[in-house]
């Protein structure tokens, strides 16, 4: 995004909580302080949330203000809680592929993310901004926390299975590759963004953590996100299935010996 964050407790002093209050994370850290394993394993995972396996991999940051039915996660955004965050909670994400089935919401003020890494140490990003053209999603990429508007700047896009149409009326998915050569957004499994590593193009080093957000940007970005109206919504994203695939090696060349199966 495109200045410092502040979080106290579950509310927001003006935007998105890239940490968490009370962690302490070194660069090889995950959001709960847990450090990584210096050999990152491959693996395939997928939670649909219809039942309570999730548990033992995600937590709830302002818990009052989500709720899981019918195989659905709701995050509310509202006045007690500024950002209400669904966060994988294991240290096991390497370089690989991370994929959302996920419905943001599209009140004013309400920007809905999705965040490989950890604010000021690298991230890579999915926001869905209200006042967007044409209802799209932008993507975003930061090394360090001194890039207002990202390495190489924002990228918009539109869903490129049905004519570059908006994407906050239904579920769609969102993959972020990541490797150390390039970073690649997918919409529906469709392409839409690759950035590849190069002198003047530096990628984050360990975004591994992983966090799904909807925050009250229109508290201090309005121009960006609209004026957040209390009165007008609810203020809620909707996820239905995270996947993760996580990549066998830290090299160049990498393979995954598993293929991420269709959400």
């Amino acid at each position: 995004m495109l200045a410092t964050r502040t979080l106290i407790g579950c509310v927001l002093v003006g935007v998105l909580p890239r940490v968490v209050v009370g962690k302490d994370f070194t660069t090889k850290n995950d959001w709960f302080g847990n450090e990584l394993a210096e050999t990152p394993e491959c693996w395939s995972d997928s939670w649909s949330f219809t039942d309570d396996r999730y548990r033992d991999y995600f937590s709830f940051d302002c818990e009052p203000n989500i709720s899981v039915d019918n195989g659905v996660v709701a995050l509310l955004m509202n006045e007690t809680c500024f950002s209400p965050t669904l966060i994988y909670n294991r240290a096991n994400i390497h370089y690989g592929m991370a994929k959302v089935l996920l419905k943001p919401s599209k009140q004013l003020g309400a920007v809905t993310a999705l965040v490989r890494g950890v604010w000021g140490k690298g991230e890579i990003d999915y926001e869905f901004t209200p006042l967007s053209p044409d209802g799209h999603v932008q993507s975003v990429y930061y090394v360090g926390h001194n890039e207002p508007n990202g390495i190489g700047g924002l990228e918009m896009h539109g869903d490129p299975t049905d004519n570059n149409s908006g994407l906050y009326d239904d579920f769609h998915e969102y993959g972020m590759e990541y490797t150390p050569e390039h970073i690649r957004w997918l919409i529906n499994g469709v392409e839409v963004r690759k950035v590849t590593a190069g002198p003047d193009k530096p990628l984050p080093k360990d975004a591994y953590a992983f966090n799904i957000n909807v925050w009250n940007a229109g508290a201090t970005f309005s121009a960006w996100a609209g004026k957040t109206n209390w009165t007008e919504g609810p203020h809620v994203t909707y996820v239905k299935q995270v996947s993760f695939d996580s990549y066998c090696e830290k090299t160049k060349n990498m393979t995954s010996t598993v293929t991420t199966g269709d959400m």
